[in-house]
């Protein structure tokens, strides 16, 4: 098992909505001849994936439909891993429910992973990520739609034994349906909360009930995201004070052209009955996701 750390919160789920082959190619380096890149657009276009580059060198695939006991829809990473000649094919799993990792959550953790090896779960930050690796020398379009299908089975399998510890991803639920889509209503949907790293005095980090939304906010879309066809996901942490009134706002994970500050800017709007703790009100961190999709 690999743990890898990086600056990722830990998540919930309040929802905000808008909605307005053939074998793979290699290219021999300049640097090294020895280590072949991997052309991965090549291999998707040819397995008939659509597919965007987050970045250079990782690729994303948004949509591939899944049926299984708790998933509905992957959304994929592949990035090549040049230092031993293996595609990473990853999938996001879910969010952890507690600030930080139990002993208990750890163990069972070891316990999946040694199971379904070699698949593997790596926790990075608080996010849990399922993924395979796949030798480039036998990638093609029946290996890469088997890795992808494994990783989904192992997704799927692991959340039944996780769900006490992970709050499931909102993408691979394909929530998040609000006004503007068919049948849509912009509803909000608490679950999962999150005190903060540093709470402070005055923020409760065990409580007996958690925050509960009493209204429905529906975030803009800006006519910047419009023409850029900008469609994703924001994720907010959002201080609920002892009135039920948002306080504070952080973002976790935002979206370009102006998306970020309208999710912000509905998160202020949302009203809630506040968390309890020894029949007093107190002040709780939650985290919320705000979808923004155009049809």
């Amino acid at each position: 098992m690999r743990i890898i750390r990086s600056i990722i919160s830990l998540y919930g789920f309040i929802v905000f909505s808008a909605i307005a082959v053939s074998p793979v190619c290699f290219a021999q380096s300049n640097q090294d001849r020895s280590t072949p890149s991997i052309d991965v657009p090549s291999l998707l276009s040819e397995s008939g994936y659509k597919y965007a580059e987050v970045r250079k060198g990782l690729w994303k695939i948004p949509d591939i439909p899944y049926r299984g006991k708790n998933i509905d829809n992957l959304i994929i990473f592949l990035e090549p891993n040049l230092s031993n000649k293996t595609l990473r094919i990853s999938f996001r799993l879910g969010f952890l429910r507690d600030p930080e990792e139990t002993t208990e959550f750890k163990e069972k953790l070891k316990e999946l992973s040694e199971r379904f090896k070699p698949t593997e779960l790596s926790l990075s930050g608080a996010v849990l990520f399922v993924f395979a690796e796949a030798a480039v020398d036998k990638l093609d379009k029946e290996t890469l739609e088997k890795a992808i299908k494994e990783v989904g089975d192992v997704s799927d399998q692991a959340y039944s034994e996780l769900r006490k510890y992970i709050e499931l991803d909102l993408e691979s639920r394909r929530a998040g349906v609000g006004a503007g889509a068919p049948g849509g209503d912009g509803a909000l949907s608490p679950s999962i909360f999150k005190t903060p790293d540093s709470p402070g005095s005055n923020v409760a980090r065990n409580v007996d009930s958690r925050p509960v939304a009493l209204n429905r906010v529906t975030p803009g879309y800006t006519e910047e995201a419009r023409k850029n066809k900008v469609n994703g996901i924001v994720t907010l942490r959002m201080l609920v004070d002892e009135t039920g009134t948002v306080k504070n706002i952080r973002v976790i994970r935002d979206l370009p052209d102006g998306l970020t500050e309208k999710a912000i800017e509905a998160g202020y709007k949302m009203r809630f009955k506040p968390a309890m703790k020894d029949g007093k009100p107190v002040a709780y961190w939650v985290v919320a996701q705000v979808t923004f999709i155009l049809r």
